[in-house]
């Protein structure tokens, strides 16, 4: 299952309107083919959906986010241990690359009125229908989390 999810979070800030991006990537080219039996076909969907479209995504939304110059603008990533772990060949290379695409615009956006985070998950994140069967996290329970890590984030920048 493949889920790409941009949030956007408009809160009132004082009469200010407080935006905050959030791109989650959750699912696709978790398989266990080992690597020597990818396909090139199979490389190239696995890098489009666990990592083009987080590129894609920020490419289409720092721009705006530039152009507001307000100083509690946030692009966050989620990104996975599995480039770590390497314990599944797929979603390992694409976790790689995300964590270099992070370091990236963590730099890029270091002097600019972007702050740039990385949301580095050491677990699993289901839909929670899934999560009940396969004893994962259940993304109810990580929306929880990460609203109180927003919550908290908004707290440090007012």
């Amino acid at each position: 299952m493949v889920c790409v999810v941009l949030l956007i979070l408009s809160r009132r800030a004082s009469s200010l309107l407080f935006n905050m991006f959030m791109l989650l990537l959750a699912g696709g080219g978790y398989t266990a083919t080992p690597l020597q039996d990818i396909s090139t076909e199979d490389l190239r969907q696995i890098m489009t959906v666990n990592f083009e479209w987080n590129f894609w995504a920020y490419r289409a939304t720092i721009p705006y986010l530039l152009n507001q110059n307000d100083t509690r603008s946030t692009w966050t990533l989620c990104t996975g241990s599995q480039g770590d772990l390497g314990a599944r060949a797929a979603p390992a290379m694409t976790q790689g690359a995300l964590y270099s695409m992070a370091n990236v615009a963590c730099r890029d956006n270091y002097k600019t009125n972007v702050r740039f985070n990385e949301i580095y998950l050491a677990l699993r994140v289901e839909v929670d229908e899934s999560a009940a069967k396969n004893d994962t996290m259940k993304a109810s329970d990580f929306a929880k989390c990460y609203a109180a890590l927003l919550s908290d984030l908004q707290d440090a920048l007012r």
